[in-house]
């Protein structure tokens, strides 16, 4: 099953694309946070790939801050961010991996 739908498709000024973005890139943080917190508390490790994504997270808005600085009120930008949503079934295999680890 798949499902797709547009999050954003909207023009804005330079400061209101930089909120709007920024906006979102700390909400994801803050979820990655969360599940980096969440997992920590069921199995005592940290996953690399939440902290990777959060550092690459990082490294986007310094890059889109350079972005901003150079644009003048004389711009306008449109903004689009589309998401698509694919279900897949869990492998079973991992699943009882998954089952394995919550045991020990």
């Amino acid at each position: 099953m798949t499902h797709e739908f547009k999050l954003i498709d909207t023009t804005y000024s330079p400061n209101e694309a930089q909120e709007l973005i920024f906006n979102m890139i700390k909400e994801k943080k803050n979820f990655f946070k969360i599940m980096e917190l969440a997992n920590y508390v069921k199995f005592q490790e940290d996953p690399d790939h939440i902290s990777l994504r959060i550092e690459q997270l990082d490294e986007s808005k310094e890059e889109l801050k350079k972005v901003f600085k150079d644009l003048g009120d004389d711009y306008e930008l449109e903004v689009f961010c589309p998401v698509k949503i694919v279900a897949k079934k869990k492998d079973k295999a991992a699943e009882a991996t998954d089952s394995a680890v919550l045991s020990n």
